[in-house]
C-alpha cells in the first residue's frame, strides 16, 4: 500500500501566500498517493483474479479478465506490477496472454514488461519463449537491455542450449549493448560448457579491456573449460594471468587449475600449485584433496595417493567414500595390493556409505592380492 507523504509544518510567522501554496502542494501529493494506491489495489485484483482462472486458461477468458479491470487500457506502471506478479508465480501461459492482449489492444510495451515474462522464462528453463520474445523487441519500439539479455542467456543456459546462449552474447556485441559481469559470467559458462576454451581467453581480456569487474566464477569458469579440452598448460597460463591482476585467490580457482592438471596427470604441476596454495594462505579443502588423489590414481603414483589418504585423515577430510576409493584404486594399479588391502581395512571401519566405486576397486585389490576371504566378505557387505 502507498502512503501520503509526510506533511510539513509551517512555521507561524509564514505568509498567508505561502501557507496557501504549501496546502495545494500537500493536497495534489495526496491525490497523487490515492490514485497510486487504487491503481495498486486494482493490480492486485487482477492477478488474483487471473491466477484463479482454471486451467487451460484460454486466450478468451485471459482477456476478459483484463478488459474488465482495465477497460481503457493500463497504465504502464501497472502492466509491469501485474507481468512481474505473474512471473513471480510462474504463470508463463497467463502472462504470454496478457502481452498478446497488449499487442491486439495497441496499448504501450516496453522494455520492463518483456523484462518481466523473459525472467520467468528463465525461471522455467523456456528458452524458445525467451528467444522468440526477445527478437519479438527487435521489431518494436522496447530496446532490449543487459538484463534482459542476461535473462534470455540464462533460459538458454538452464535449457542446456548453451550454443545459443552464446550467440546472444555475439548479438549483445553487435548491438553495442554493454554488458556486464553477469553476461561475461554467463557467457564463459557457455564456454566451459561446450569447451570452448579458446574463446574464454577472449572474454577475459574483453572483461579487462572494457574494465568490467571479474568474478572467481568468470576465472574458474575458464579454466575449466582448458580442463574439459585438456589444455592444463593453457590453465596454467590462464592462473599466472589472474595472479597478475591482483584478484583474489582463492580455493575454487586453485582447485579449478589443479583439477585441470590432474586430468592430464601433470600431477607433479598439480603439487606446485598446492605449495602455490599453502605460500598463499589458502586452505586446502578435502575438494583439492580428492582431486589431487584422482590425479595420483590417474598417474599410477600409488605412494601419493596413499600419503594424501593420511593427510586427509589427520586433517579429519577423509570422511566420504571418494578418497578411500581413489587410494584403493592408485593402490591397485602400482601392484601394491597389500597397501590397498590395508585402505580397504580402514574404509570398512569408517562410518561412511559405500558406494559401487568403492566396492569396485576393493574387490579388484583382494584379487590381484588372491585375498578371496575379504573379497567374499566385500560381496557380501554388497548384498546387503
Amino acid at each position: 500500500m502507498f502512503r501520503p507523504r509526510n506533511t510539513y509544518h509551517l512555521p507561524s510567522h509564514a505568509s498567508l501566500d505561502t501557507q496557501r501554496k504549501c496546502c495545494q502542494v500537500m493536497c495534489e501529493r495526496q491525490v497523487h498517493d490515492n490514485s497510486l494506491e487504487v491503481k495498486v489495489d486494482e493490480t492486485q485484483s487482477a492477478l488474483s483474479s487471473l491466477l484463479c482462472l482454471r486451467v487451460p486458461r484460454h486466450s478468451n477468458k485471459v482477456f476478459a479478465v483484463l478488459n474488465d479491470f482495465f477497460p481503457h487500457g493500463p497504465d504502464p506502471r501497472a502492466s509491469t506490477g501485474l507481468l512481474r506478479g505473474l512471473a513471480r508465480h510462474s504463470a508463463l501461459d497467463i502472462a504470454l496472454l496478457t502481452l498478446s492482449w497488449h499487442t491486439v489492444n495497441s496499448y504501450e510495451l516496453n522494455k520492463f514488461h518483456h523484462s518481466a515474462v523473459i525472467d520467468a522464462c528463465a525461471k522455467t528453463a523456456m528458452w524458445t519463449t525467451a528467444l522468440h520474445l526477445f527478437s519479438g523487441m527487435a521489431k518494436s519500439k522496447a530496446r532490449p537491455d543487459s538484463v534482459i539479455v542476461n535473462s534470455v542467456m540464462s533460459s538458454c543456459g538452464k535449457g542446456s542450449e548453451w550454443e545459443k546462449a552464446f550467440s546472444i552474447f555475439d548479438v549483445m556485441a553487435e548491438s553495442k549493448l554493454e554488458a556486464d559481469r553477469i553476461t561475461f559470467s554467463t557467457a564463459i559458462s557457455a564456454c566451459e560448457t561446450i569447451s570452448a576454451w579458446e574463446k574464454t581467453s577472449e572474454l577475459l581480456c574483453t572483461m579487462a579491456r572494457e574494465r568490467v569487474e571479474s568474478h572467481v566464477i568468470c576465472f574458474s569458469g575458464a579454466i575449466s573449460a582448458c580442463k574439459k579440452s585438456s589444455e592444463w598448460r593453457q590453465a596454467s597460463r590462464l592462473f599466472a594471468v589472474i595472479a597478475q591482476s591482483q584478484a583474489e585467490l582463492d580455493s575454487v580457482i586453485y582447485n579449478a587449475v589443479i583439477s585441470a592438471c590432474g586430468s592430464c596427470s601433470e600431477w607433479e604441476k598439480a603439487l606446485q600449485f598446492v605449495d602455490a596454495m599453502t605460500t598463499g594462505k589458502v586452505e586446502l579443502n578435502a575438494i583439492t584433496a580428492n582431486t589431487l588423489m584422482s590425479a595420483f590414481e590417474k598417474a599410477s603414483t600409488w605412494e601419493k595417493a596413499a600419503h594424501m589418504f593420511d593427510t586427509m585423515s589427520n586433517a579429519m577430510m577423509a570422511t566420504t567414500v571418494i578418497p578411500c576409493s581413489v587410494a584403493i584404486s592408485a593402490c591397485a594399479k602400482g601392484g601394491e595390493w597389500e597397501k590397498a588391502l590395508q585402505l580397504v581395512g580402514v574404509a570398512t571401519q569408517r562410518k561412511v556409505e559405500l558406494d559401487a566405486f568403492f566396492f569396485s576397486a576393493a574387490i579388484g585389490a583382494c584379487k590381484k592380492g588372491e585375498s578371496w576371504d575379504k573379497a567374499l566378505h566385500l560381496l557380501s557387505m554388497m548384498a546387503q
